[in-house]
């Protein structure tokens, strides 16, 4: 009998971040400068206001109210992450959107997506080196509720204002050095696999009863390098158990940082156990 694991690797995006040493590298942070915002008193509103508006029309049409309804969720949270040229455009292959549903993914996203490809020229202020890539973050969350009228959105206040571009390092194993961020993503997905590979054990009792399948691990790595909060769902508690002794051998990592100041970040990893 034939055993074996596959692995994927996905980093999940930053928590939120609080400004503090002012004379850093990361600051000021970079601006990107809507044309339509060249007089506004707040440039960073203006451009979150302006990408609100255009969020909110895209979630209000009938067919998408109609599907928000039907994923039974209490919020509906928009992510975009924008990341500009040289030349003040959007970068089309990094930037990106994401929504909170699994459901709504595939059939909103789209829509999203295409409000990157309409983005307009931007002024960037305190622009970066190459090697410290800004990337800007704009969340917008709706409280979803229905009445006799129909299912509405309430946008909920953003307590962590959009203040500008934030560069984030992700956490770094031992081996993988100080490399540029590009190369340390490379270098954390191929020493996780290695990890997990090396530590792999596929339970006798799972493949005596035939157990096999998909095991969904997320877990944080903490402000200081360590592994916490482990979670897992999948098709036996087992194959669960399997995948979190492995998770608990990793070694102490190097944090991630956003604008140079340690953060927790969430990690998943769909483990799936084959026998063939």
């Amino acid at each position: 009998m034939k055993i074996s694991i596959s692995i994927f690797v996905l980093i999940f995006s930053f928590f939120s971040y609080s400004q503090e040493n002012e004379n850093s590298i990361y600051f000021p942070q970079e601006q990107l400068i809507h044309p339509e915002c060249d007089n506004a008193d707040d440039k960073n509103a203006c451009l979150y206001n302006i990408l609100e508006k255009q969020v909110f029309a895209i979630l209000n049409t009938k067919k998408n109210l109609k599907l928000i309804k039907k994923s039974k969720k209490d919020t509906v949270a928009i992510n975009y992450t924008l990341i500009a040229t040289d030349e003040g455009l959007l970068n089309q292959e990094l930037s990106y959107t994401h929504i909170n549903s699994r459901k709504l993914s595939g059939k909103i996203e789209p829509d999203l997506n295409k409000t990157l490809k309409e983005f307009p020229k931007f002024k960037t202020l305190n622009r970066k080196s190459k090697d410290l890539k800004s990337k800007h973050f704009l969340w917008f969350k709706y409280l979803i509720q229905d009445a006799d009228e129909g299912t509405t959105l309430n946008l909920i206040e953003n307590k962590n204002c959009y203040k500008g571009g934030i560069i984030e390092t992700i956490p770094i194993f031992p081996d993988c050095g100080n490399a540029d961020n590009s190369e340390s993503r490379d270098c954390f997905n191929k020493q996780m696999q290695n990890h997990i590979g090396n530590h792999f054990n596929y339970p006798i009792e799972a493949q005596k009863k035939g157990i096999k399948g998909k095991v969904s691990i997320i877990f944080t790595i903490g402000k200081d390098g360590a592994v916490t909060n482990i979670r897992t769902r999948g098709p036996h508690p087992i194959l669960e158990a399997e995948a979190v002794r492995i998770i608990k051998l990793l070694p102490q990592l190097g944090p991630g940082t956003q604008n140079g100041k340690a953060v927790k970040v969430p990690f998943s990893i769909p483990m799936t156990f084959k026998l063939d």
